[in-house]
């Protein structure tokens, strides 16, 4: 005679029991605690100072651009897909200039020299950084080239990207913004 499904016990280990409290525990203490508010680098989160220098050893925050939009542009020279948006960045920089608008490079160059070069040839118009530790990649989550996060005038992330190929996207959300920012 065979057994109906639901008259199938099936013993519960005192091992599975184990392994299943640990994940439980592990999911519970890597969820952290989120009250909805103050600093990340989620959309809709106030975003992390930035400060650092730029390639010419002056100071630089992204504090100083309150009242902008600034698109923060996560890149290397080293990464196909970053040097492929450079185009894109500068039309867009073009667009908006003299509007309330700021994009800012964040490099992750291996060598600082690498980045000087590139930026002495290639006469970019907006500032950048050389992220030589990777806290700054590190800080706003940065899991690949490029990345672009979208800050809006009064200092909150608007939207993220990763990957090139977006820069229609990206376009939309700054015009977005500047008008927003110009609006204020």
């Amino acid at each position: 005679m065979r057994a109906r499904f639901d008259e199938i016990h099936y013993p519960i280990t005192e091992q599975f029991m184990r392994i299943l409290l640990t994940l439980v525990l592990c999911l519970f203490l890597l969820s952290g605690c989120n009250d909805g508010g103050g600093l990340g680098t989620e959309i809709g989160k106030k975003a992390p100072e930035i400060t650092s220098e730029d390639m010419s050893g002056k100071p630089l925050t992204l504090r100083q651009f309150q009242g902008k939009v600034v698109l923060l542009d996560f890149w290397a020279t080293w990464c196909g897909p970053c040097m492929n948006e450079i185009v894109h960045e500068r039309d867009l920089h073009r667009q908006f200039d003299g509007r309330a608008f700021v994009i800012l490079g964040v490099s992750r160059d291996r060598k600082r020299e690498d980045l000087k070069q590139y930026l002495d040839t290639a006469k970019l118009p907006w500032p950048n950084i050389y992220d030589a530790t990777g806290n700054i990649a590190d800080q706003w989550k940065v899991g690949g080239l490029p990345t672009f996060v979208l800050v809006d005038h009064n200092g909150i992330i608007v939207d993220r990207w990763e990957g090139g190929g977006q820069i229609e996207k990206i376009r939309e959300a700054v015009g977005k913004a500047v008008k927003a920012a110009e609006s204020k």
